[in-house]
């Protein structure tokens, strides 16, 4: 029994198309896995870092002195709290040694009048 000419190239066709999207299929899948996105996410980001370092470096050689000052103000920036609680400890200090006492209040003239002055009574005594 045979078949057709047109039926078998047909045939033919269909199965080299089907191996074809199972081809296209079996790569989708590989490139679309976690792993393979990890590796190429990582490697963009490697990538992307190395462009970058090289690109600062090119600017700290270009300007040293905006470098230095951006670099001493991110280090003033971590050290900013010891440094506020040095400076307010000796502030504290010059401040106790500068502060003025505040003088006594007179007390009313009833309660400090002594007890012959009052006629044997004092102000402060109990009855």
């Amino acid at each position: 029994m045979s078949l057709d000419p047109t039926i078998a190239t047909a045939r033919s066709k269909r199965d080299a198309a089907k191996a074809r999207m199972f081809s296209t299929l079996d790569e989708t899948k590989n490139r679309l896995s976690p792993s393979t996105l990890a590796e190429h996410a990582v490697d963009g980001i490697k990538d992307k870092a190395n462009t970058l370092a090289a690109d600062g470096v090119a600017v700290a050689r270009e300007r040293p002195g905006a470098v230095a000052a951006a670099a001493s103000a991110m280090f003033l920036f971590l050290i900013r709290r010891p440094l506020v609680g040095l400076f307010k400890k000796s502030d504290d200090d010059a401040a106790k040694a500068n502060r003025v006492k505040p003088a006594r209040e007179a007390q009313p003239a009833n309660l400090t009048s002594s007890a012959s002055e009052t006629g044997g009574i004092s102000a402060n005594s109990s009855l």
